[in-house]
């Protein structure tokens, strides 16, 4: 809360240009703004090349340099957003199925530098704690995400007799072994996994806090919402379920059609749904939703729109939940 109130009167001349670069208004800044406006540029020098293009960044007291380091670090990122495309693609082919309790796959020649990337969007996709290396010589060099309740670090720390070396926590690790050691490590990983999270099938299971229409979500609902803020990791926010909501238009959204946004009606009013990372199934006109509420800025205005989790035709057996 404190961070996000300092960020919006930061007088870092490399933010400020980072922002604007963004068209990020650093008075509308929140936790989502770091997570996936600053933070994503700040990693990816660091992730291709050399972190000091965000150090200098962060630091330089001119506005010409922060111009030329801000350009910079969009270009590393840019780069970085299809590597990490590239590396899911070639990664997603190695996933074993019927999916395992826990996925370790790689290849020799796979960056490390986006390989936690990768792991995390394999996490959402198959809903198992994923992770993903590459090689270094004879040695594998791995990072690892996951949701609760795998817990990685607890995980490597039981490995501890097969590892070079390794560290992180709950949620996002990394390791380097031996290649040699690499199928005995999958096994033992493997039993841990499957101990840890039981019987349970691995796949996108949506967990709504509450049934409501997005227009009950309006007025003082909206502002009590609001003063829970920041959202983050120990106070996640909120999700929602909407049954039977019409869509009045979809359509899709990115440069090569990996997301969709969609229109739909509510109480009367009309709302912008958008979906990252997910397909949509043309001619599908009433739906059950998960969702997120949030704040959307955009050339110095802000409106109410839905951030998609997961949907289901109406039509079709309903979300699990």
């Amino acid at each position: 809360h404190h961070g996000i109130r300092e960020l919006r009167r930061t007088r870092s001349i490399g933010l400020r240009a980072m922002m604007n670069a963004a068209r990020v208004d650093p008075q509308t800044a929140t936790a989502e703004t770091i997570g996936f406006t600053i933070g994503p540029r700040i990693n990816a020098a660091g992730r291709l090349h050399r972190a000091d293009f965000a150090l200098d960044m962060l630091l330089t007291d001119d506005d010409a340099r922060a111009g030329e380091l801000v350009q910079a670090l969009n270009e590393y990122n840019v780069k970085r957003q299809a590597l990490t495309q590239e590396t899911l693609e070639r990664v997603r082919e190695l996933v074993p199925t019927p999916i395992p309790p826990l996925i370790l796959v790689g290849e020799p020649d796979l960056n490390p530098g986006v390989v936690g990337l990768a792991a995390g969007k394999v996490v959402q996709e198959f809903g198992a704690p994923a992770a993903v290396y590459g090689m270094d010589g004879d040695e594998v060099m791995a990072s690892c995400r996951s949701d609760p309740p795998f817990h990685w670090a607890e995980a490597l720390a039981q490995c501890d007799d097969l590892l070079i070396r390794y560290g992180g926590h709950a949620q996002a690790a990394g390791f380097r072994c031996s290649a040699e050691l690499l199928p005995v490590l999958r096994e033992r990983l493997t039993s841990i996994a499957a101990e840890r999270l039981g019987e349970a099938t691995p796949g996108k299971v949506g967990i709504a806090d509450l049934e409501i229409q997005p227009h009950e979500l309006m007025g003082s609902t909206f502002q009590a919402l609001q003063r829970m803020e920041p959202w983050g990791v120990g106070n996640p926010a909120p999700i929602f379920l909407a049954r039977n909501v019409q869509v009045m238009k979809a359509s899709p959204m990115g440069a090569d059609g990996r997301h969709f946004k969609l229109s739909i009606r509510s109480g009367g009013a009309l709302w912008d749904v958008v979906a990252f990372g997910q397909s949509w199934h043309d001619g599908t006109q009433f739906v059950d939703i998960l969702y997120k509420l949030e704040l959307d800025h955009w050339n110095g205005e802000s409106r109410l729109r839905l951030n998609l989790q997961d949907y289901a035709p109406s039509s079709q057996p309903r979300l699990n939940l």
